[in-house]
């Protein structure tokens, strides 16, 4: 969870989480100068894991282009630290996937 997450009601931590995760990609995000030249865009779905000491790892990384795979993993590895999943009161490891567009205009 983000800290601006923290104080939010449990039902809308999940769309809160979603709207940071956005914005962290938003501004983090840097079209591949190689892959612009050569005309390369497409979807990148990137599985990563929050683990039970708010760190983040990159479990997979599928997608059109290996330069696009690449900025994609950057993205979600510069990731701040996040408060991690809990079961009973305990911290659990949660697995996303989220999906980046490159599309150049």
């Amino acid at each position: 969870m983000f800290e601006a997450c923290k104080d939010v009601v449990t039902e809308e931590q999940i769309k809160c989480f979603k709207n940071n995760l956005d914005k962290h990609v938003s501004s983090t995000f840097t079209y591949p100068p190689s892959a612009l030249e050569q005309g390369i865009q497409g979807r990148v779905n990137v599985n990563f894991r929050i683990n039970i000491d708010g760190t983040i790892t990159v479990v997979d990384v599928k997608g059109s282009h290996p330069l696009l795979e690449n900025e994609a993993k950057r993205i979600i590895e510069k990731l701040p630290k996040l408060k991690p999943a809990e079961l009973d009161g305990k911290p659990i490891a949660i697995t996303f996937q989220y999906p980046i567009n490159f599309k150049y205009q």
